[in-house]
């Protein structure tokens, strides 16, 4: 019967990095990159502010491009840019929400 022989693990230079350890550092490399695009892609979109004579009256009326949302007691001033999104509120365009 031939002798089994263990083989010994051969000394190498490399450091072998755990499996659970390079996972957690590709999910944190995830969500720092979606918190910074998240963050940040807003500010290369250029943005346009509408003027009190622009916005609808009252209420949440839909004007085609963005939800007048003025009068809910939160002041909308950073929002999205794509349709149905709230417009922007500042204390200029929307006095009782920004103040």
């Amino acid at each position: 019967m031939p002798e089994q022989t263990q083989s010994q693990p051969q000394p190498n230079s490399k450091k072998n990095i755990p499996f659970p350890l390079i996972v957690l550092l590709v999910c944190v490399a995830v969500v720092v990159a979606a918190y910074a695009y998240q963050k940040y892609s807003f500010m290369s979109e250029p943005t346009t502010v509408k003027t009190p004579s622009e916005e609808p009256a009252q209420g949440n009326e839909d004007s085609g491009t963005c939800k007048n949302l003025c009068g809910n007691g939160v002041c909308e001033e950073i929002v999205c840019m794509t349709i149905g999104c709230p417009c922007a509120e500042t204390p200029t365009t929307c006095p009782q929400d920004c103040k």
